[in-house]
């Protein structure tokens, strides 16, 4: 199942940023692993995790799975919404950073409902729980203990985007079933912010 989660990432992800104005291209194929490094000093990073809850009836509930989603403020800003394309963001404004680190969240939840549709398609049950956001060590700790598969992108002004799904085991092996066709994402003006202080 690894290879299908491989290309529900890309589609999902690509589809996502896509609604939004960014080109993203997948910068590693199924099997090769995406090289991390991530500094837990850089004040530049925008990263967010969720949690996916399994749903399953029966006595026991399945195991939850996780998504992260990790890139840079630069990327993250220029994938807001185009009502709000015409003030440029900047690394030393807090009020630009907690909107960055908001729409990091508001992406992230996105991307969770889009790959939990599809893995509904193919009889794997997960609703998706509140992003919370993350800095650069806590989204390094998380990288370095989630496992799961793990597709790095590249933007067309070379701007890296890592998003890792972790599955539990049970969820990640081969099936019958194929992933259901590409579902639609939410496009610029249908954007529902986040708010609450879930952040790590």
């Amino acid at each position: 199942m690894t290879q299908r989660i491989h290309r529900l990432i890309v589609d999902c992800t690509s589809r996502l940023f896509s609604a939004y104005g960014v080109v993203l291209r997948p910068a590693n194929t199924f099997g090769d692993a995406a090289p991390v490094t991530i500094d837990p000093l850089d004040s530049n990073l925008a990263a967010a995790a969720i949690e996916l809850r399994g749903v399953r009836s029966g006595p026991r509930p399945s195991p939850p799975g996780r998504l992260l989603f990790v890139s840079s403020f630069e990327l993250v800003a220029k994938s807001r919404p185009p009502h709000g394309h015409d003030t440029p963001l900047s690394t030393t404004s807090a009020g630009d950073w907690i909107y960055v680190r908001d729409w990091t969240r508001e992406l992230t939840n996105q991307l969770a409902g889009s790959v939990t549709n599809h893995l509904a398609g193919s009889g794997a049950y997960f609703s998706p729980r509140q992003p919370a956001a993350l800095n650069a060590a806590a989204a390094r700790l998380e990288m370095r203990s989630l496992g799961g598969v793990n597709v790095r992108f590249v933007s067309d002004d070379k701007r890296d985007v890592y998003v890792v799904l972790a599955l539990p085991p049970e969820e990640d092996r081969p099936s019958g079933a194929r992933l259901s066709g590409a579902g639609e994402v939410a496009g610029p003006g249908s954007v529902v912010m986040l708010d609450g202080d879930d952040d790590a």
